[in-house]
């Protein structure tokens, strides 16, 4: 038998995690969250509310979402593999420990930003009738990728309760880190995602996409690390 590539690993692994993320009942808890921010956003369209107050309080409705949805497919893709020992018959084969949580993300991150930007594209269409801005876009879905990273993180430090600390530590801690009107604001992925969004008026967006590259690198060399430490 012939040995696998990285590349054809990574693939395989992408592949059966899009499976089982697109087939079970996550998806449709996942749907319904983000139906939350469309139907606010409809309501507050058939009020007549001010162009700006619907995209600034839908924004606020995204950022919950954003915090939420991501850890529901991150955390549990990694936690179940350590916690039910699949790992190890996957960590017996000639592949690198590192490309079972690079094959995860690399089918988990663009989907949760998927329905992440989904639910704010429909929003804005539904309320205002015309597509959101580029930035905003933009902003949503690579943060919505980067708080997929940060959830996978956590959960190989935490792999009991991977989905509740990484829902917990998004919404406790990385939310509130982003309001302080201080430098330490930057450690918040949220903050990072609304200032790419172009939703923070007193800093550039290239900041936001600088700050999410940085936080998703750690927490990626996080997971790296811990998984390439776990017994087999």
């Amino acid at each position: 038998m012939s040995v696998p590539t990285t590349a054809q690993a990574l693939s395989t692994l992408a592949r059966l995690t899009l499976v089982r993320v697109t087939r079970g009942k996550l998806l449709w808890i996942s749907l319904a969250i983000a139906f939350l921010p469309i139907l606010f956003a409809g309501m507050m369209g058939q009020a007549k509310q001010s162009m700006e107050n619907i995209t600034r309080t839908t924004m606020v409705l995204e950022t919950f979402v954003l915090a939420i949805l991501p850890s529901l497919y991150g955390a549990p893709a990694i936690a179940e593999e350590i916690e039910e020992r699949t790992a190890t018959y996957l960590w017996s084969r000639p592949i690198a420990r590192w490309v079972i949580i690079a094959g995860k993300l690399l089918a988990l991150a663009p989907f949760a930003g998927l329905v992440v930007l989904g639910s704010w594209v429909i929003a804005i269409l539904v309320s205002l009738h015309h597509l959101p801005s580029t930035l905003s876009m933009v902003g949503l879905g690579v943060g919505a990728a980067g708080i997929t990273i940060v959830a996978c993180g956590i959960a190989t430090l935490f792999p009991k309760r991977g989905v509740a600390f990484a829902i917990i530590y998004v919404l406790i801690i990385d939310l509130p880190l982003g309001e302080v009107p201080a430098s330490v604001r930057w450690l918040s992925v949220t903050h990072a995602t609304t200032t790419l969004a172009d939703f923070q008026t007193d800093t550039s967006p290239a900041y936001g996409a600088l700050a999410l590259l940085v936080i998703s690198a750690l927490w990626l060399a996080v997971a790296f690390r811990r998984v390439g430490r776990l017994e087999t």
